[in-house]
């Protein structure tokens, strides 16, 4: 069974790169219980992308449950 996977992409261009920030503290907090695992990261063409471990629940969920 393959597991559930979130894929991010961002256009390099973009002045803001929240996506560079993401993979930073992502790899900070690599291990930790509750932090989704990196399962790549790279550019391709014009985007930054992220792959990542998909968790049974967002913050969003949690916080209005």
């Amino acid at each position: 069974m393959q597991e559930p996977v979130v894929l991010k992409l961002e256009l390099v261009n973009t002045h803001n790169q929240k996506i560079i920030n993401e993979i930073k503290t992502l790899r900070k907090l690599q291990f930790k219980r509750g932090v989704p695992d990196l399962l790549q990261v790279g550019q391709q063409k014009d985007f930054n992308i992220i792959v990542q471990q998909r968790l049974a629940y967002n913050l969003q969920e949690l916080l209005h449950s």
